[in-house]
């Protein structure tokens, strides 16, 4: 067998291997970019009760979901209790619809539901009302609360449904940072040999919540032995995703078949050349 012809079988196995890996690769990012859309938070749905006397459960408005603090067209902060000015907050109503009495309830709480999760909503002082507070920003998904007709039955298109009647967003930002610095020397004598290792670490973390965080953190050791002296220093970082691993396969499935085509491109000069 010739030189020339086990470059090119090598060049073949090579750009085969490559084609597999990457298909791997690029079927792991597909994958992953799909299992990450399924996590984000999604609108479950909801279903009133019939109508009628007692506590029964009541939705909100679907023409009002998809918005956010910010969007929505009436900005208060009415009937909203120990206020958070760096959150969101979103109010609903819940119409009389011929029976005047009707409120909500607090057990079972409402549940709001934004594209960052779920929270537990808090039945105003006038029970007419109730409200949610979210990171500023998110958007509203879906609402769902029970009212009690008490004795009465609740009529019209807005019978078994709640509205938002306005929403109070942010103002301000939250910032928070913490600091703390460790120090040990340890000193171990054995023999004519002396041993001191003093060491240091310093962290400090700052965090915004409106929309941007930084985190740094350093570390310095300083160790000495017998007279002589060393100093290191050093930190890490990086940005790791779901889709990190499938990425370099992908990428270096491509690398194998470019190894392989130039390999058998090798291979043919060669037996052109002899």
């Amino acid at each position: 067998m010739t030189r020339a012809t086990t470059l090119t079988r090598s060049g073949i196995a090579a750009s085969v291997a490559g084609l597999v890996l990457g298909c791997w690769g690029i079927i792991g990012l597909a994958a992953g970019t799909a299992v990450q859309s399924a996590a984000a938070a999604t609108d479950p749905g909801c279903t009133p009760d019939a109508a009628g006397p007692g506590i029964v459960q009541v939705c909100l408005q679907e023409s009002q979901e998809g918005t956010t603090a910010a969007a929505f067209s009436t900005n208060s902060c009415d009937q909203i209790a120990n206020r958070d000015d760096t959150l969101d907050y979103f109010v609903f109503v819940l119409p009389d619809s011929g029976d005047p009495g009707r409120s909500f309830v607090s057990v079972p709480a409402p549940t709001v539901y934004f594209d960052s999760g779920s929270t537990t909503g808090t039945v105003a002082s006038n029970p007419k009302f109730f409200y949610a507070s979210a990171t500023a920003g998110d958007t509203l998904l879906e609402a769902v609360a029970h009212a009690d007709n008490s004795t009465g039955t609740p009529t019209g298109g807005e019978a078994q449904e709640f509205v938002l009647t306005h929403t109070c967003p942010a103002t301000a930002t939250s910032t928070s940072s913490s600091s703390g610095t460790s120090t040990t020397t340890t000193t171990t004598t054995t023999g004519t040999t002396t041993s001191t290792t003093t060491s240091t670490t310093t962290s400090t973390v700052t965090g915004s919540v409106s929309g941007s965080s930084t985190t740094s953190t350093s570390s310095t050791a300083t160790g000495s032995v017998s007279g002589i002296s060393t100093t290191s220093g050093g930190g890490v970082g990086g940005i790791a995703t779901p889709n990190t691993g499938a990425g370099i396969a992908a990428l270096g499935g491509l690398l194998l078949v470019g190894g392989g085509l130039a390999t058998i491109g090798i291979a043919r000069r060669r037996r052109n050349l002899g």
